[in-house]
């Protein structure tokens, strides 16, 4: 098949899909094949109705709930996206995927203190501190927030090492405090 008709309108692509339905009827490989056709033609609807079938065929995956995330991501439906995103986690949590979307999400819907939620479960699943890759631009609002002041604290007994102290005030609570380390 040829991935390069795919991307300009699909003729000959969906002809050859076509031609493996019929010599292939019950493959559920040609689920998949129409699915990437969809995401790259971007027609949701085509994709959330094959993300549906495959799901039930297989009896239930984390990761189609990512893509399905991401199809209701670029509709703007964000709430559907984030919901999606946390089944994903609470199906498979040491997938690492869903937790920087549904990250990028809170960030572009200004929930901070969400976003911090979420450090400490990526430092202990993934070794890595969240942290350290919303230092870029772009996320100075996040860093400058009333949510969230961010306190960088060196720690000379080990060099390689950078102590990141997040403090985090919610109106009317008590502070507290959570220290991630970054290699």
């Amino acid at each position: 098949m040829c991935i390069r008709d795919r991307n300009e309108g699909g003729e000959t692509y969906l002809q050859a899909v076509n031609e493996f339905k019929e010599k292939y009827p019950k493959d559920p490989l040609i689920e998949v094949i129409l699915l990437d056709f969809a995401f790259a033609q971007q027609e949701h609807t085509q994709a959330l109705t094959i993300l549906d079938s495959l799901d039930k065929k297989i009896g239930g995956d984390a990761y189609l709930k990512v893509m399905k995330a991401t199809i209701y991501e670029d509709l703007k439906k964000t709430d559907v996206a984030v919901d999606l995103l946390k089944e994903a986690i609470s199906a498979e949590s040491t997938m690492e995927e869903p937790y920087w979307k549904i990250i990028a999400l809170y960030m572009e819907q200004k929930k901070y203190d969400k976003v911090v939620a979420l450090f400490p479960q990526m430092q202990e699943l993934f070794d890595i501190n969240p942290a350290e890759f919303l230092v870029y631009d772009g996320y100075d609002e996040f860093w400058k927030s009333e949510a969230l002041s961010l306190i960088h604290i060196s720690e000379p007994t080990r060099p390689l090492y950078i102590s990141y102290a997040v403090f985090y005030l919610k109106k009317k609570r008590v502070l507290t405090s959570q220290w991630w380390c970054m290699r």
